[in-house]
């Protein structure tokens, strides 16, 4: 489907600040016919001031602006490049576990911050993995949050609601608003948000 795929993927002691702003700035070399595709799993918090940061490994909670990824920045990173940029985002802020699903609490509003994300100015079109104040279900037996289950049912093949091989973005988001909203039995649902949502091909069923 495309020619050239370009794979980075930075987990547990390599999701770094330094690492995930690096491998970020080499979007700059993207043209207009190209797709970008960003997804960032983990923990985020807000300082003081209510600004929203994402919490890589080496993150240090008194030390947000020299060790996390601030909101704003990557908004910035993104901001008007050529082609086609999604983001997916299954973070939220910290909180406690309840049995064997995990609850991340978020007390950021992650409507407002995904709608503020994907403005006209940034050109980016932003999945996240839940509305308003809600937070994040994971559970032990996933090995992830019930948006990642979601995204990987759906572009396996689930999403392909008009069986033509092929995941459209919009079929994969109203997959995984439909998906995650039964797994989490009504306490989570995604929120799309970008300018002028269009449609096209994410990957062909295998």
């Amino acid at each position: 489907m495309y020619r050239d795929v370009q794979v980075k993927v930075l987990v547990n002691q390599d999701a770094t600040r330094l690492n995930i702003l690096n491998e970020l700035s080499h979007l700059d070399q993207m043209t207009q016919d190209d797709l970008a595709l960003l997804f960032i799993a983990g923990h985020g918090i807000k300082d003081p001031k209510g600004n929203y940061f994402f919490l890589p490994h080496d993150a240090n909670t008194k030390q947000l602006l020299g060790t996390a990824v601030q909101w704003s920045d990557l908004q910035n990173q993104l901001k008007g490049l050529p082609g086609k940029v999604l983001l997916w985002a299954d973070t939220c802020h910290a909180a406690g576990i309840a049995g064997n699903t995990k609850l991340r609490g978020n007390t950021m509003d992650m409507t407002q911050l995904t709608r503020e994300f994907a403005d006209a100015e940034t050109g980016v079109i932003v999945l996240s993995s839940s509305t308003g104040q809600e937070g994040s279900a994971e559970y032990a037996g996933w090995g992830h949050g019930a948006f990642t289950k979601a995204l990987l049912d759906g572009m396996n093949g689930e999403a392909d609601f008009d069986k033509d091989g092929i995941i459209h973005r919009s079929e994969l988001e109203a997959y995984v608003k439909r998906r995650v909203t039964k797994l989490t039995k009504g306490r989570q649902h995604p929120i799309a948000a970008g300018p002028g949502i269009q449609d096209f091909a994410i990957v062909r069923v295998r």
